[in-house]
This record gives C-alpha cells, structure tokens and sequence, in this order.
C-alpha cells in the first residue's frame, strides 16, 4: 500500500504530486476495510457494544490467558450487527424487526417462479431468500427504491418485478414489520441493551397518560399539563381574590361594630358631668361630646331630661 502511493525506491513519485492527488502525503494514507471501520464504529460509541464483543466481531485476538475465560457476552454479536446495521443505538428504533412475510403467505409462494435457480441453492440460502425478498418488498413500499435506484438497475429486468410479483405483494398486506417482538410469528429482537428497554417502557407510559388525558393529536403531553396548571392557577387566583374580598370586609365590619360599642359605652358615661364653677356653686353641664354628632338613643333620652331640668 505505502509503495503503491508513494512509489518505490527507484521510481518514487514527488511528494507535491502525491499532495495534489490525495490532499496530504502518501505516508500519512493507509489501507482500510469494512472491518476495520466497523470495529472503529463499535469502539466509538458511548454505551455501545462492550469491547470484547466487538473484538470477537472483528476477528481481533484478545490475547494470553483472557482468550480462556473472555466469551462473547449474551447477545453482544446480535448487538454489533445491530449498530453495524446502521441501527441508532439511542433510539426505540434500535429494536426494529426486519420486515418479513405472513406465515399464511409464505406457505402459499413458490418461489421458484420468480427466483432464478431457486431448486439448486442450498438449503440454508433457500431460507433466506424470503427475508431478502421481503426487504426489497418493503423497500418498495416506502419508496426507497424508486427514488435511489437507476432505470437500469437489474431489479427491473427481472422477472419479480416484469411479472408484477413485486407490485402484487406490496399491495396485499403480507408485510409484517414490528418492533421487539412479532405476535405473527414470535420473532423477537436478541442482543437490544437495558437502555433501549426502558427508553421503550417510558415512551409506552407516555403514551398511555396521553391516551388517558385526552391529548388532542399533534399536542405533547407536556403543553397538555401546562394548560391544566394554567386553568388550576387561575382558579386558585380568583378563589384568593374573593378570600381576600371577604375578609376586607368582616374586618370593616367588625371594626364598625367595635366602634359603635365604645361610643355606646362612651356616651353612657360621660352624658353629664358635675363641675365646679369659681363661685363655688355646682350646676349640671353638658359633656363636651358634640351630641349633634351622635345619633343614639340613650343620648337622646338623656338630652331631653337635660332640657326638662
């Protein structure tokens, strides 16, 4: 590789070509592979796959006496192929199931119509080739097909899509796709981590208190809940307002009662007071309430006696 980019000894290719050919020296680029990006892939990712899986998945030695007791975790190849895959190992969609037939269609097809040399291939490809075939059923159905393949692409010569098998199946309904687990076919999903699990059960929980709250469609749960503490706020505000409006007034009421006593008490009193003059003689006189100003009835009664007097 390092020869072939930067030539050889005898006839070495000038380092200025090699930067205009490649963008940087020969010697900075090296050969890589499918696997080797796929481990980098399954190293890089925070809460991915653990590290001994992936290097079983590499092909990669773990070395000396750890060789005898490092396996390959529960589920960790099923795992790597996921995140390989392409699958986001942050997403619900990391569980997906790959798209496959009914059981009622599957004992109906004779594959040997529509795929060439079905009878001689070996058992165990035969069994696959209802999963690739449905794959490309499904892709169809989504549109990936028509929008990246050519005209020329050989799918449109052969006799599944000239024959109309391919149209004919993405119109009956015989996809099943699921997610963890198929009720169809009991298909589960292997090598999922605990995150993608509760990430799953916290989003059914979501949806379930949407389903009991009434949530209108294209409304989140959570503009839901702040128009529902809005109206209680509100309630409370106005509850408060009146509270308050209340007790203003049994305070002034009861402020005015407590007045009114006192003059009561005031007036009973203090009506009529001895004085002594500078002649020494002793005569009755009014008190020095302004009596015009009050308006009781002892007071009155008190007045008119005054003026019999």
């Amino acid at each position: 590789m390092k020869r072939a980019l930067c030539g050889t000894r005898k006839d070495p290719i000038p380092l200025d070509l090699q930067i205009r050919l490649w963008g940087c020296p020969g010697k900075d680029l090296g050969a890589h592979s499918n696997r080797k990006g796929s481990y980098e892939l399954l190293c890089g990712i925070i809460d991915g796959p653990p590290v001994a899986a992936a290097m079983i998945r590499a092909g990669h030695k773990i070395g000396g006496v750890e060789e005898k007791y490092i396996l390959q975790p529960r589920g960790g190849d099923e795992y790597c192929s996921r995140v390989c895959a392409g699958f986001d190992v942050h997403s619900d969609d990391f569980a997906t199931l790959p798209a496959h037939f009914t059981q009622d269609l599957l004992r109906s097809i004779n594959w040997s119509e529509f795929v060439w040399n079905y009878n001689i291939y070996p058992h165990g490809f035969q069994s696959a080739i209802p999963w690739l075939v449905a794959s490309v059923v499904h892709q169809w159905q989504t549109g990936w097909i028509r929008e990246h393949f050519p005209s020329f692409h050989p799918l449109f010569d052969s006799p599944f899509y000239k024959q109309g098998y391919l149209q004919r199946l993405s119109t009956d309904g015989s996809i099943v796709t699921a997610t963890m687990f198929c009720g169809e076919c009991g298909l589960r999903a292997t090598g999922i981590p605990a995150q993608v699990r509760i990430a799953r059960e916290v989003d059914s929980l979501v949806k379930q208190q949407s389903t009991l709250l009434g949530t209108p469609d294209g409304l989140s749960l959570s503009a839901v809940i702040a128009a529902e503490i809005k109206t209680e706020l509100t309630k409370l505000t106005t509850s408060f307002q009146s509270t308050v409006m209340n007790m203003e007034e049994r305070v002034v009421q009861q402020v005015e009662e407590r007045m009114e006593a006192a003059l009561d008490r005031f007036a009973l009193t203090h009506s009529i007071v001895d004085v002594e003059v500078d002649r020494g003689q002793s005569r009755q006189v009014a008190d020095a309430i302004d009596r015009p100003t009050i308006n009781h009835p002892v007071i009155d009664q008190v007045a008119t006696e005054e003026e019999h007097i």
